[in-house]
């Protein structure tokens, strides 16, 4: 009986996440409170493109051959529990995974999942709706009905009653168990058209032809509109509706007033009264949430890469999201920036804003007047002036909005961040260079007098002029005499100011090779490399809201090397993974790819967002480098971070 639940659990989880892709068409006929929809117009022609990518010639690798079989043993290991004395139920089993395996490889045309629920006219619930439409061999109908009769087994061994059902949508008919009125499990056929479901009504609303359909449709809601509107290349489509989580907050909040008696809350504060202020509609609201309608991408092939545009639903800038501009600006990538890193961002936000944001939000969650919440914490602000004289809010006001963050370059020889070696002293997070556009450089250089006096930070904070201008730095250990300090500070952060521009760094060796590339003293500036130049080319990369390229090959090593000890570790760390020895094949370091292999197949993926009607729109698109690595064009850079 456990093991065909087991069986049971398995093909429920599998149909939810086995089988995902969505068209225009066919997404646009599910149900207006579809959560997650996904499609591909025609799913052999992107099984065909997807066998040329970088990530499925990867997966082709030997080494990651033998990764996917051990995990696939580990695994089949583990479901197989208890199936030793049931020859018949673990058969079943593996025709089930033989049967997924064979649908990916012989399924045809438009592929649709539609996964949310349906609002129950009679009880006024929201019902689980599962839509998969997808068209293959008419042999697979007979194979999905000996599945619904598998389920029916276990559902009679569980002593559940299992109505069968039987009804006709068009030409399709409808076979399945309903364990409510209109509500179960639905498989249906029309020679090698195949759609499942798990309501009733959804189905006649998503096959209904024309004018004839109940209800609205997934085509009528906000994000889908947006996608239309913005969206114009690309056939495997995503939606991600927030708008039908939205709708579902005021049984949020029924649920969080719990429906028992009164309990205190804290300080004894009535729990009716703190129920209420926590509500998660009140949450929601003051942040902003609700004004997010969803997101949606189209992704496309192209002979030199794979290129995605997306769309994110906001109207207004409420809350939190005030902190959006309401326009595009320009987003170049300063001059200190080098090549060489493994990743860059530069994104603008409205700082200005941030104190009345903090304040509306406060307020709202806390039940309070905004403009006492507003002196209050003006107050507050005004004391830390007194004590330290730092004027935060004046510090916050002379930054422009624009913020850039990279990762410096790497020497090859310098060994890759170990956090083993980091627990016993060793240097603590990789380096990162993080920058600010300034209004006003004023405040900041008051700041830096302030905290080099001797009644703040004085012994620790070190003043040089370095090429003409001054750098600090902050040795935590400050004046401790050498024979305290071990061997010193591990991480030494530093900062300096040029032009318009505050750079930080965790290093201060970064900071000066930054001042060096803006003085053409050593390096070269980030798009100066054809390679780099020809992504950013891709992106249209000098207006918008945000930019950001990432090299993928060299992030995903230096997370492989990180994890690479610690999951050797863990077992050691955790007696209760070290005794189970049914996953211990889990904690195999052998499991994380080898370094040089994600430097092989992965290189740049370039991103800009830019602010349109109705949203934010994205342009991202991952270069192919398995072609034509030979060329010293596309060859990759020697690996960084990467030397396991």
């Amino acid at each position: 009986m456990v093991s065909r639940i087991l069986m049971l659990t398995l093909f429920a989880v599998s149909t939810s996440i086995g089988f995902t892709d969505q068209a225009q068409a066919g997404g646009g006929k599910l149900g207006k409170y579809s959560v997650l929809v996904y499609s591909v117009d025609d799913w052999q022609a992107d099984r065909d493109q997807y066998k040329d990518s970088d990530i499925a010639q990867f997966l082709q690798e030997p080494s990651i051959q033998k990764i996917g079989e051990r995990l696939a043993a580990g695994i089949g290991a583990l479901v197989a529990v208890g199936l030793e004395d049931d020859p018949e139920a673990k058969q079943k089993l593996e025709s089930f995974w033989e049967h997924l395996s064979s649908m990916s490889d012989q399924m045809t045309g438009e592929f649709v999942f539609g996964l949310g629920y349906q609002m129950d006219p009679s009880m006024g619930m929201p019902m689980p709706d599962l839509v998969i439409d997808f068209h293959g061999p008419a042999e697979f109908g007979a194979t999905h009905k000996n599945f619904l009769s598998m389920l029916k087994e276990v559902l009679e061994e569980r002593g559940q009653p299992t109505p069968m059902r039987t009804f006709s949508i068009g030409d399709i008919e409808f076979t399945g168990i309903e364990q409510m009125p209109g509500v179960g499990i639905f498989v249906g056929q029309f020679e090698d058209h195949h759609v499942i479901g798990t309501n009733k009504m959804s189905l006649e609303q998503y096959l209904a032809e024309g004018g004839t359909a109940v209800g609205d449709r997934f085509d009528s809601t906000r994000i889908f509109q947006l996608a239309q509107t913005h969206l114009r290349r690309g056939s495997i489509r995503l939606y991600f509706n927030l708008d039908a989580l939205w709708n579902l907050i005021p049984m949020l909040d029924m649920f969080a007033g719990g429906g028992g008696p009164p309990e205190p809350g804290f300080d004894g504060e009535d729990g009716d009264t703190f129920a209420d202020a926590f509500k998660p509609s009140k949450i929601i609201d003051a942040i902003g949430l609700e004004t997010i309608s969803g997101m949606a991408s189209r992704g496309y092939y192209t002979e030199d890469g794979i290129g995605a545009d997306a769309i994110v639903g906001i109207e207004g800038r409420k809350g939190i999201l005030g902190i959006i501009p309401a326009a595009n600006s320009d987003i170049s990538i300063p001059g200190f920036v080098p090549e060489g890193i493994a990743s860059f961002s530069l994104m603008r936000l409205e700082l200005s804003k941030l104190f009345d944001i903090i304040v509306s939000i406060g307020a709202v969650i806390n039940e309070q007047d905004p403009e006492e919440m507003a002196a209050e914490m003006e107050a507050g602000l005004e004391e830390v002036k007194l004590q330290t004289g730092v004027d935060v809010m004046e510090l916050v006001d002379s930054i422009e909005g624009s913020i850039c963050s990279y990762t410096p370059p790497v020497d090859a020889s310098t060994s890759a961040f170990n956090p083993m070696a980091a627990m016993m002293g060793g240097p603590s997070t990789p380096p990162v260079v993080i920058c600010a556009k300034l209004r006003d450089r004023g405040p900041w250089e008051k700041l830096m007098e302030s905290l080099a006096g001797p009644e703040m930070m004085g012994p620790a904070i070190e003043q040089q002029e370095f090429l003409g201008r001054n750098v600090w730095s902050f040795d935590p250990l400050g004046d401790v005499p050498p024979e305290f300090a071990g061997q010193g500070s591990s991480v030494i952060p530093a900062w300096t100011m040029d032009g318009d521009w505050l750079i930080f760094s965790t290093s201060v060796d970064d900071v000066k090779a930054a001042l060096r590339l803006l003085d053409d003293e050593d390096g070269e500036a980030f798009g100066s490399d054809k390679r780099t130049a020809a992504m950013m080319a891709k992106i249209k990369s000098t207006q918008g809201w945000s930019i950001s390229m990432t090299h993928m090959g060299q992030n995903l090593s230096q997370v492989a090397d990180m994890f690479r000890p610690l999951v050797g570790m863990l077992p050691l760390m955790i007696p209760d993974i070290a005794s189970n020895e049914e996953l211990l094949f889990l904690f195999d370091p052998e499991n994380i790819p080898e370094s040089a292999l994600l430097n092989k197949y992965f290189g740049w993926v370039a991103s800009r967002y830019s602010i349109v009607e109705g949203g934010i729109k994205g342009y991202t698109f991952q270069e192919r480098v398995t072609e034509a690595m030979d060329s010293d064009e596309k060859k990759d850079p020697e690996p960084r971070g990467s030397q396991l």
